[in-house]
C-alpha cells in the first residue's frame, strides 16, 4: 500500500473576479496564507459553563476524557489542552498532526465518498454520519476498514458504487453496510425501502487528530470557534444589563453572552426561523440559561417589533409640489414583542456574511456580486441596532470573512452615518488589527495568521456617545432622495 503526501489540503479556489476584488486589499502572500489556512482544521475553543462549573475543573476533565480515548493521539492532544491565556473560560483543543502518513488505498480497497459539509464537520472531530454519504463501495460491509473520500468536485451521484479517489480524506471501520446505507428497491413494490440513519463511518485515520465532543460534558460546555468566544468578551455584558443579538442562531454568541452576565438581566435572542429558535431554547434550557428570551423575529422588518416615539395617531404632512398637506402612508404598529427605541445597554450585531474565514473549508462557490450584496444587507441590521441602543450603550459588530467591504468599509459607514458613535478598544484582542484606514486603526480585531487559527474574522466595539443619531448630511441626502421619488 503507497503512502499519501497530503491526503486533504491542496490550495482553495476562489471565483476569478472575486480573487482580483481581494487581491486589491490583500498581497498575493497575503490570500494565500489565508486560503492555505482555511483549508486545515482550527483549535476548538471549548467553553466553561461557568453557570455550574469553573474553568479550572473543566480543564481537568475534557483532559480525563480526552486521555480515555482509544486514538494513538488522544494521550498527545490531552497533554496539549490548555487554558486561553486572554479568555480565562475558554479552553483550547489544538488539532494534533499525524505523525505517520496515510496510506493510499487500493483500488480493491472499499471507499465511501461524502459531501464538502460532512468531510469539513469530521475534519473538526466529528464521525461520518448517513446524511453526508454520496456513495459506497458495493463490497462496503459494516466492520470493514474503509477509505473516505471527498467529492469536491460534485460529480459523484447519489447511490453510485465509486467515484473520483483524489481527495482522501482518511481510513475508518464502516457503522452502516452498503445495503443499509442505500436500501435496493423491490420492483414489485411500490414502497420506498426504509432507510437507516446514524454512524455511517468511524473514523480512525486522518492527516490531523481532534477529538469528538457531540455528548460530552452535556450541559457543563459548550464548543465553538475561537473568534467566537472572543465576541461575548469585547461586548462585555454585565449583570443586570438589557441586552439584545440581533442574529443568534445557533447560540454559542448568546448563551456566552448570558453566562457572562452570570444569568442575571434580559437577554433578547433574535432568528427569523422557526426550527433556530428551537434551537436556541435548547441550548438555553441545556446550560441551564433563564435570561435568554429566543423570538422568532426577522430583525430587518423594523415596523414590526420596534415602537415609533410618536404617542399619537395624527397622520404626518410633507408639502406637495402644489403647496397642498399630503398625509403620508401610516407605518404598521407592532404587534407581538414590542421594544422601545434606546432601550438596550449593549446589542450583538452579527449578521449573514459571505464567511470567507470559516475552517476548515474545502471549497468555497461565493460571486463578487454575492460579495457585494452581503456588504449592502448588513447595513440594515446595523440600522435596527442603532434604533435600539441606548446613549451611553455599547454595540459589537462580528463577521467571519475576510472581505473588507463587509467588514472595516461597513464600519466606515457607520461612522459616516450616526453621528455620536465612536470607536472602543476591542478587548480583549485576540490578534491584530485590520486594513489601516484614518481612524479604523483600533475599530477591527483579527486572529493571526498562526497554525489552527482561523485566519481573518472582525470584532469591532463602538460606544453612542450622544443622542443625536443620522448626521445632519446624512438627512439631507435622504430628503433629497424623497422630494425625486415624489
Amino acid at each position: 500500500m503507497a503512502e499519501a503526501e497530503d491526503p486533504v489540503k491542496p490550495a482553495l479556489q476562489l471565483d476569478p473576479k472575486v480573487q482580483d476584488h481581494l487581491s486589491q486589499h490583500h498581497t498575493p502572500l497575503q490570500l494565500r496564507q489565508m486560503l492555505s489556512a482555511l483549508s486545515a482544521p482550527s483549535a476548538v475553543a471549548l467553553r466553561a459553563n461557568t453557570l455550574r462549573i469553573s474553568p479550572a475543573d473543566l480543564l481537568t476533565k475534557i483532559k480525563q476524557h480526552i486521555q480515555s480515548l482509544p486514538h494513538p493521539l488522544a494521550g498527545e492532544c490531552a497533554a496539549a489542552v490548555a487554558l486561553h491565556p486572554m479568555l480565562p473560560d475558554i479552553a483550547m483543543i489544538p488539532p494534533i498532526p499525524n505523525p505517520a502518513p496515510i496510506p493510499v488505498p487500493e483500488l480493491t480497497d472499499p471507499g465511501i465518498w461524502v459531501d464538502c459539509p460532512c468531510a469539513e464537520a469530521v475534519m473538526r472531530g466529528a464521525s461520518v454520519f448517513e446524511p453526508g454519504v454520496l456513495a459506497s463501495s458495493a463490497h462496503c460491509e459494516e466492520g470493514s476498514r474503509v477509505a473516505v473520500f471527498i467529492d469536491v468536485g460534485g460529480v459523484v451521484t447519489k447511490g453510485s458504487t465509486d467515484g473520483p479517489r483524489d481527495r482522501l480524506l482518511g481510513w475508518g471501520v464502516a457503522g452502516m453496510s452498503r445495503a443499509a446505507l442505500f436500501p435496493p428497491r423491490d420492483s414489485k413494490s411500490q414502497q420506498t425501502p426504509a432507510k437507516v440513519t446514524g454512524l455511517a463511518v468511524a473514523m480512525e485515520e486522518m492527516s490531523t487528530y481532534l477529538p469528538a465532543l457531540n455528548g460530552v460534558l452535556v450541559g457543563l460546555c459548550y464548543a465553538q470557534s475561537l473568534p467566537s468566544a472572543v465576541v461575548a468578551h469585547v461586548l462585555d455584558p454585565q449583570p443586570g444589563e438589557r441586552v439584545l443579538d440581533l442574529c443568534a442562531a445557533p447560540g454559542s454568541k448568546s448563551s456566552h453572552i448570558a453566562t457572562l452576565m452570570k444569568d442575571q438581566g434580559t437577554l433578547y435572542s433574535f432568528d427569523r426561523s422557526k426550527n433556530k429558535v428551537a434551537k436556541l431554547a435548547s441550548v438555553a434550557a441545556e446550560l441551564g440559561i433563564t435570561i435568554m428570551h429566543p423570538h422568532k423575529q426577522d430583525s430587518l422588518k423594523y415596523s414590526s417589533y420596534i415602537q415609533e416615539n410618536r404617542t399619537d395617531n395624527r397622520p404626518t404632512a410633507s408639502s406637495t409640489a402644489e403647496g397642498e398637506p399630503r398625509k403620508k402612508k401610516q407605518k404598521p404598529q407592532p404587534s407581538g414583542l414590542v421594544l422601545e427605541r434606546e432601550s438596550f445597554d449593549r446589542i450583538l450585531v452579527d449578521p449573514p456574511c459571505s464567511a470567507l474565514g470559516l475552517r476548515p473549508r474545502l471549497k468555497i462557490e461565493i460571486s463578487k456580486e454575492e460579495l457585494d450584496g452581503h456588504a449592502i444587507h448588513q447595513r440594515n441590521f446595523l440600522r435596527a441596532a442603532m434604533m435600539l441602543l441606548k446613549v451611553g450603550g455599547t454595540m459589537v459588530f462580528s463577521t467571519c470573512t475576510m472581505h473588507p467591504q463587509e467588514n472595516e468599509a461597513n464600519v466606515r459607514w457607520l461612522l459616516d452615518t450616526f453621528e455620536g458613535l465612536v470607536l472602543e478598544e476591542a478587548n480583549p484582542r485576540v490578534g491584530g488589527v485590520g486594513l489601516v484606514a484614518e481612524d479604523l486603526l483600533t475599530a477591527v480585531s483579527y486572529t493571526h495568521l498562526r497554525a489552527h487559527e482561523t485566519p481573518e474574522h472582525l470584532v469591532c466595539r463602538l460606544l453612542l456617545e450622544k443622542k443625536k443619531h443620522i448626521k445632519p448630511e446624512v438627512i439631507d441626502y435622504r430628503r433629497r432622495l424623497d422630494e425625486t421619488e415624489m
